[in-house]
């Protein structure tokens, strides 16, 4: 409970911190967030092969496009 409490309390003074210009605190947020994110991600493509393949072949597709 009191690393949940100190989560919460490091998001308020971010948000209040980049209220005053200094948005170091909102750089880690996001960070932290979007590596969840990623790993959230990868584990949903491992479980489903399927949507592995599928995710591989747009990634191709794209790699193709951005090359010609």
């Amino acid at each position: 409970m009191g690393l949940f409490t100190a989560i919460i309390i490091f998001i308020i003074l971010a948000i209040s911190a980049a209220s005053h210009g200094d948005f170091s605190g909102m750089q880690i947020i996001g960070k932290i967030v979007g590596v969840i994110a990623m790993i959230v991600i990868v584990a949903v493509l491992l479980m489903n092969p399927v949507l592995l393949i599928a995710a591989l072949i747009i990634v191709a597709i794209i790699a193709l496009a951005h090359k010609g």
